[in-house]
């Protein structure tokens, strides 16, 4: 199958506190995409490029093939460019992970030890 170029229309998925090293997902797509996601150190694909990540075709025309895959990146993202897969892949189930110290991970670690607080008082 011909692989696909990187396009230049914008789809960005910004996460302000900060994502730490790497981005997981599902997708789905008939074509390879080139530069289908890349990750940025900065909002909106601004700042230095910290990774980028090809996709190989897994699918038909009918999307119905779905493989997990993991972009590893150095440093902090603040922003994933998906403008490079603009129409040709499908994406589900993509997890990001705030940096640690971060006021969403705080509130995470938070509510899990209240989760495991009430765990062992039941028992």
């Amino acid at each position: 199958m011909a692989t696909r170029p990187y396009a230049h229309d914008t789809a960005y998925m910004n996460v302000a506190a900060g994502v730490n090293g790497s981005l997981s997902f599902f997708y789905s797509t008939p074509v390879a995409v080139e530069g289908a996601i890349k990750a940025y150190s900065g909002l909106n694909g601004t700042g230095s490029l910290l990774g980028t990540f090809d996709l190989a075709a897994n699918s038909s025309d009918l999307y119905d093939t779905w493989s997990d895959a993991t972009l590893h990146f150095d440093g902090i993202a603040q922003s994933f460019d998906f403008s490079g897969s603009d129409n040709l892949v499908g994406y589900d189930d993509i997890s990001a992970v705030p940096e640690a110290g971060s006021p969403a991970m705080l509130l995470a670690g938070a509510a899990l030890v209240a989760g495991l607080a009430r765990r062992r008082s039941r028992a």
